[in-house]
């Protein structure tokens, strides 16, 4: 009886140990099943992570690029300003400039007609007159010298036999 004993008590402990084992595999299997499913909730939780943090990086770079469209529209219309002062300066540079050089062309008129002017005052001030006493001095001495000559002739004159032409009269008769 003893074997007999033993063989219960060995499918016993057989039964035992299977019923050990399938609780083992059923305590492992749900070891895994819990492990995928604490797996499952980490995977999930990044995505979720990843979701926001990608929706944050969207939002960020929507404002991001409107505030440089802001920036840009500023930097054009500031520039549009400028150059449109710049153009308004320009203009009013040239008609500056225009109004100057009509100021400058009248003021260079009136110098040359009071230059002019002043010329013909120093003319009329320093005209040279003939000194008539000493031409009529000169030429009363002349005649109290007889006939007087020219240069053409000198002293002695013309001779009359010359004027006459052929003829007895001066005027040809």
């Amino acid at each position: 009886m003893s074997g007999v004993v033993m063989a219960v008590a060995a499918v016993g402990a057989a039964a035992v140990i299977g019923s050990q084992m399938e609780d083992a595999e059923d305590a492992q299997h749900a070891a895994q099943q819990a492990a995928q499913q604490q797996g499952d909730r980490a995977l999930q939780q990044q995505k979720d992570a990843q979701a926001a943090q990608l929706k944050q990086a969207q939002e960020a770079l929507i404002v991001q690029q409107t505030a440089f469209d802001a920036q840009l529209a500023q930097q054009r219309e500031a520039m549009t300003l400028q150059n449109k002062q710049a153009m308004e300066a320009l203009a009013q540079a040239r008609e500056s400039s225009a109004a100057q050089i009509d100021a400058m062309n009248a003021q260079l008129a009136m110098s040359q007609q009071a230059f002019k002017s002043q010329t013909e005052q120093i003319n009329r001030a320093n005209q040279k007159r003939p000194d008539t006493v000493a031409i009529v001095g000169a030429n009363q001495r002349s005649a109290k010298g007889g006939q007087s000559g020219t240069l053409l002739t000198g002293p002695q004159g013309v001779g009359q036999d010359r004027l006459t032409l052929g003829k007895s009269t001066l005027l040809g008769g």
